[in-house]
């Protein structure tokens, strides 16, 4: 079953790598589970992958940076190789493709490794714990004049039309607030938890397709398939822990349980309704 979510991460994946012109991001999606691997496999029986493994990421980089997770090693580090300032230290896609070989093997060798820290990042990225990743400061400040973040000019720049706000404080608790924070920007946990919680919705979109096996309902159910595999891929390949990759069924989810709470009201109106007609 892995080899199939691997083979559909590499389809979805394929037009947006080549409108890129390169495999970073492939490489970046699959680089925090890479680095416990390299971490984790024995230098000796594993040579053969690590050797193809550090074709395209410096294996060495990896081990004297035990603290940084993939994410980190991609962004801090020299670790992917195209990615260095020097322009003979890259990979053709032939090491690419031997690459995600060793990966997918070392993958199927130490499942307990790879599983562990995808459920540990998918669980973060879901909000239960109130520690995803969100843009809310950024957002909110965004208009402060005391605002030192490098990509704020880049923004304010472009000059858009009706783009300043006419109440910037009222604007700022507002985004402070969705995001679980008070009017000075500090964190409040619990409304955050609730807040961009992704658990509920996904778990209630899990009990309707089970559901639709029941009543063997069989189309919504192969639709509810396809949405929920990928999910699975998500999962897989997430490389990092922000919430927007589970944005989707945060937002499926919710819907499909206020349409079914409305569903169920109006079949209750609607038979009270007859009921009391017929008397």
């Amino acid at each position: 079953m892995y080899y199939y979510f691997c083979f559909a991460f590499l389809c979805f994946n394929y037009l947006q790598n080549k409108a890129l012109g390169d495999s970073n991001y492939q490489v970046i999606s699959l680089l925090r589970p890479c680095a416990e691997l390299v971490r984790v496999a024995d230098p000796i029986n594993d040579y053969k992958e690590l050797e193809a493994i550090d074709k395209v990421t410096d294996i060495m980089v990896i081990y004297n940076n035990p603290q940084l997770n993939g994410e980190d090693l991609y962004w801090h580090s020299d670790c992917v190789r195209n990615r260095n300032a020097d322009p003979n230290d890259d990979y053709t896609k032939e090491d690419y493709n031997a690459y995600l070989k060793a990966f997918i093997k070392l993958s199927t060798k130490y499942t307990s490794v790879v599983v562990s820290e995808r459920w540990n990042l998918f669980i973060k990225a879901s909000g239960i714990t109130g520690s995803s990743t969100e843009n809310v400061t950024l957002a909110a400040e965004l208009f402060d004049d005391d605002n030192q973040n490098s990509v704020v000019p880049v923004i304010l720049n472009n000059h858009w039309i009706a783009f300043k706000p006419v109440f910037k404080n009222i604007r700022k608790a507002v985004i402070y607030l969705f995001g679980g924070r008070d009017t000075e920007g500090i964190e409040i946990r619990w409304i955050k938890m609730l807040m961009w919680n992704a658990i509920i919705p996904i778990v209630f979109l899990l009990f309707i397709w089970i559901h639709l096996v029941t009543k063997k309902n069989w189309y919504p159910w192969i639709a509810g398939s396809f949405v929920l595999s990928k999910l699975i891929i998500i999962i897989l390949t997430e490389p990092t822990g922000w919430w927007m990759y589970l944005l989707t069924y945060y937002l499926i989810g919710n819907v499909v349980f206020i349409f079914g709470l409305w569903k169920i009201y109006s079949k209750k109106y609607y038979n009270s309704h007859i009921e009391s007609s017929q008397r």
